[in-house]
């Protein structure tokens, strides 16, 4: 088996924060339930997910730009990947709804 075989399942790397995505999500999912219509989820889902990927761009910018403090309990690339797909999985999930 390759290391790339999709039946394979992503490993958090060493040094990635435990549970910060799993933290976020808990919290994203509380937060779901407060809206009436799964429009209104939809709507919310897709501003979260244009947030995180903003978060993410600068992430990575400072690390281009070697100002990025890689201090234990800073956020990964893993966390910020892990929290967008989790993002993308409910958004996917209420598009389909919506589109009904």
């Amino acid at each position: 088996m390759s290391d790339l075989s999709p039946s394979q399942a992503p490993q958090k790397p060493a040094g990635a924060t435990p549970d910060r995505s799993a933290r976020y999500t808990a919290r994203l999912d509380a937060h779901l339930a407060t809206f009436r219509t799964d429009h209104d989820r939809l709507r919310f889902l897709i501003a979260e997910q244009a947030k995180w990927i903003a978060r993410y761009e600068r992430f990575v910018a400072a690390v281009e730009r070697g100002t990025f403090d890689d201090v234990p309990g800073a956020p990964t690339a893993w966390d910020y990947a892990e929290t967008l797909a989790e993002i993308g999985s409910r958004k996917g999930r209420y598009e389909r709804v919506v589109a009904a």
